[in-house]
This record gives C-alpha cells, sequence and structure tokens, in this order.
C-alpha cells in the first residue's frame, strides 16, 4: 500500500487543488495523505478485452486518522469521467479536504477516487461480459477492499457517491441498481439524454458498422491492437457499445449495430434501443429502480448551463422531471460553466461540504 514516488510526482505536478505549490505556502494545510492502492478486482475476470483483475484507487486519509486509532469515518466515494484520471481525481480530492478542514468547514472524511477507465476507453460503471463487471468492481472489491482495511463506518448513511460525466451517469446506475450501499449521491454533469437524443450524443453508428464489416474479419488480438490506436469519438462509440450493445460469443467486434433502411438510414430496431437504454431509458430504470433512491439521505444532480454537450442539460432537465413525477426528493443544480471547466472547484464549494452535511459518523 505504499505510493510510489514517480506517482507522487506525478499527482502533483498535475497542477490541480493540493498541489505542492500550495502545500509548500506558509499559509496553507499541511500537505494531505493520500496514497495509490491496487486492489483486487475479482468481478473484471474472465471479459473478453483482456482488462486486469487488479485496478488502482486513490485513498485520502483526514488529519485525525493517524491521532484516534479508534475512530472510524465516513467515506466518500468518487467516479471520474471519460478518459479521467482517478488519480488526478485523488489529488484533487485530498486537496480540497486538507482546505476544507483546516479551515473547519467540514467534518473528517474518507476519500477514494476509484479508477473507472481501461486501456481502450471507459467502463461506464456497468456490468458487460465484454469490458468486465465494473458496478460490482465498484460496489463488491472497492468498498469491501475500504471497509476491510480502513476505519470507516461501514453502513449506507456513512457512505457517499458521487461522479463526474461517466462517472455522474456511474453514480446514478449505481444508486438505482444497488439497495443499502449509499446514503448520498452527487452527480455531477452525468452522461444523460432524453428520448430522441441518441443521435445528439458523440456515438456513431457508421463507427460501429465499420467495426461490424471489416474488424468483424480479424482475430481478437489483432481487432483489439485496432481499436487501441483510436481517439475520441470513435473510441467512445466502441466501449458504449461494448458496455450496452454487447456480444458475447467472443468474436470481433464484440457488440451488435442497428440495422440500416434501404436509404440508409438507422433503423429504431431492438438493437438501437440497447443503446438508447445505455444513456437514456429513465422511465423504465426510475419505475424499476426509484425506490433505492428514495432511501437516500440526500441526492444532487447537477449542470453547467454552458456545457458544450448539450444534450446532458436537456437529459439532465428531463430526468429531473421524471424524478419529480414519481416522488423521488432531490436537487437539480444549474450553475454557471462548462462540461469540465468549474469540476475541481464544485468539489471544494459544493461535493465535499454537501457528504459533510449529509452523511453521518454514527
Amino acid at each position: 500500500m505504499k505510493t510510489s514516488k514517480l506517482v507522487l510526482a506525478f499527482i502533483l505536478s498535475l497542477g490541480l487543488h493540493g498541489t505542492a505549490q500550495a502545500a509548500e505556502s506558509k499559509a496553507a494545510p499541511a500537505r494531505p495523505v493520500y496514497t495509490e492502492v491496487t486492489v483486487p478486482a475479482p468481478s473484471l475476470r474472465g471479459n473478453l478485452l483482456g482488462i486486469k483483475d487488479q485496478q488502482g484507487i486513490v485513498v485520502y486519509l483526514p488529519p485525525g486518522y493517524g491521532k484516534d486509532t479508534a475512530k472510524r469515518y465516513p467515506t466518500v466515494y468518487f467516479l471520474p469521467g471519460y478518459g479521467d484520471s482517478h488519480l488526478a481525481y485523488g489529488s484533487a480530492l485530498a486537496g480540497a479536504m486538507g482546505e476544507l478542514i483546516a479551515a473547519g468547514k467540514i467534518q473528517e472524511m474518507i476519500v477514494v477516487s476509484v479508477e473507472g477507465n481501461y486501456r481502450y476507453g471507459g467502463s461506464f460503471y456497468v456490468n458487460s461480459p465484454v469490458s468486465g463487471n465494473w458496478q460490482d468492481f465498484v460496489v463488491k472489491d472497492v468498498i469491501g477492499y475500504v471497509d476491510k482495511h480502513y476505519r470507516t463506518v461501514p453502513r449506507a448513511y456513512a457512505r457517499g457517491l458521487a461522479g463526474h460525466s461517466m462517472g455522474g451517469f456511474g453514480v446514478l446506475h449505481l444508486g438505482l441498481n444497488t439497495s443499502g450501499v449509499f446514503g448520498a449521491l452527487y452527480s455531477m454533469s452525468p452522461g444523460v439524454f432524453k428520448p430522441g437524443d441518441l443521435e445528439r450524443t458523440p456515438l456513431s453508428f457508421s463507427t460501429t458498422r465499420y467495426a461490424e464489416d471489416f474488424y468483424g474479419k480479424l482475430k481478437p488480438a489483432e481487432y483489439l491492437e485496432r481499436i487501441h490506436s483510436i481517439s475520441w469519438p470513435g473510441n467512445f462509440t466502441y466501449t458504449y457499445a461494448f458496455s450496452f450493445a454487447y456480444r458475447s460469443d467472443g468474436k470481433p467486434p464484440f457488440f451488435d449495430t442497428p440495422a440500416e433502411n434501404k436509404d440508409g438510414d438507422v433503423q429504431h430496431d431492438a438493437v438501437w434501443q440497447r443503446y438508447e437504454a445505455g444513456y437514456g431509458g429513465w422511465e423504465a430504470k426510475l419505475d424499476q429502480g426509484g425506490v433505492n433512491l428514495k432511501a437516500l439521505k440526500g441526492f444532487v444532480v447537477d449542470y453547467g448551463k454552458s456545457d458544450e454537450f448539450s444534450w446532458i442539460v436537456d437529459g439532465s432537465k428531463y430526468l429531473s422531471a421524471e424524478m419529480k413525477k414519481r416522488g423521488i426528493d432531490h436537487q437539480l443544480v444549474e450553475y454557471d460553466g462548462d462540461h469540465q471547466s468549474k469540476v475541481n472547484d464544485r468539489l471544494k464549494s459544493d461535493v465535499l461540504p454537501f457528504f459533510a452535511k449529509t452523511l453521518s459518523a454514527k
């Protein structure tokens, strides 16, 4: 459980909250204690992409952790967005916690940043035979490890979950599909779209069709080597398909693509519905899992009103309206920002204070 010097050097060079410069300032609090830990990930075993069954997390421990060896703490878990580093977020969260605790603004908490990306893109924090069971990785492997190795309060009322973008979607997905695990949720700029908005997202069915027609003829190892070099938004399309439209026959491209009509337009067939139900399908999801959201002590969804992915703005408003119809208590927060620019600021000003007020240590 020792942090390598290279990892610390990398994290502290990122210029996020809690940087080395802030730590060295005479007026700043002591440098936060946070460690990169490699945890066993048995939930990911057997995936078709060869993703390892060990993954990284970053654990922040508050200043009092080493002083009172009997005290237990609430825990906040954070899910990064697509392509974002759990190491960078570990640094940002640790820095924000250090500043807030030193200022006497929040209670002490353990904070954990969780890996959610892999060699080909993002996991979306769902279970898939192709990319692995990432939902189970978070809920079973990570939380189980942290509760065993650190002095947490291992109860839902003391456990919070936050995330941004793909991670914001992960917050909603895990909140809907787990019972008695989390007491509070904060979903930042989540991957959510309203009905009919699938085609406003970065997803490209021409990309998946190309994979069906050409990459589908390759052997798995050669196929995976090819897609490793594909950049945004192609890699987003592939990994979204691995997560929501997977095919588990062990043959490339590992997913299905909607059919086309004679004019070359995408048909809204059963396969299309699977893509739509990834970041969409919220009415059915809320009908099925809404009871889990009603049990929460606190629940926030936010978005920047100038988000370049405007479908997230519309999707968040739509999701909020559907939750109101079902009596699911939550806050919908709009702020002056885009998709990425104010995330780190809001961790300190809104997200962590929300959990400090909502989670209980007893």
